[in-house]
């Protein structure tokens, strides 16, 4: 009988440590993950083109509404990016950059819209700030109308082709863009 109460006791004692460690060990897992930063989440970004591979975009216009100032490229027989009526031979791989931007051309989140909808809250006066058009190998054409840039995040509301939506767009893609329109990719 004496053996049986000092097991009992050693086992009472072995549970009572084992019990206490994990007790110990739950507090601290709980104070380690409140000292933890929360975690960084990233907008789901979307393209607006989803099936669009940059090698089928055969023409691309770059275009402010305002002054009607456009850059146009185009692929020739030869697959090469020429600019039609002008001379000025085009470097290939920076004018690769278009298409790729626009077959990735992505997108955080659509704004339904319809014929009442007052698109200055959305920079349109009245028309876009910029416009993107292109052609693909099998004759479609596309618009991207973008608007003003909104005033507090980096971000432009665009129209896309005849889409009942607004699409908010990230700004870096745009200005990319953009700087292509200013300082089209002729070489030097």
């Amino acid at each position: 009988m004496g053996n049986d109460r000092r097991t009992l006791l050693v086992l009472v004692v072995i549970f009572v440590a084992l019990f206490g460690a994990l007790i110990y060990q739950t507090g601290q897992l709980t104070d380690q993950q409140q000292n933890q930063p929360p975690p960084i989440t990233t907008p789901q970004l979307s393209r607006v083109y989803p099936t669009l591979a940059a090698t089928a975009i055969t023409a691309v216009q770059l275009r402010n509404p305002a002054t009607n100032e456009s850059f146009t490229m185009a692929r020739n027989e030869a697959g090469a990016w020429v600019a039609p009526g002008d001379d000025r031979r085009i470097d290939q791989s920076q004018a690769a950059a278009i298409p790729g931007t626009l077959a990735l051309l992505p997108y955080r989140r659509t704004v339904t819209i319809s014929e009442e909808t007052d698109l200055t809250q959305f920079g349109f006066n009245p028309d876009g700030d910029f416009y993107i058009q292109f052609i693909t190998d099998d004759g479609e054409e596309h618009i991207v109308a973008v608007g003003g840039p909104g005033r507090n995040d980096p971000i432009f509301y665009a129209l896309i082709d005849e889409r009942d939506e607004l699409y908010v767009l990230d700004r870096a893609a745009i200005d990319f863009l953009a700087e292509y329109f200013f300082e089209p990719p002729f070489e030097e």
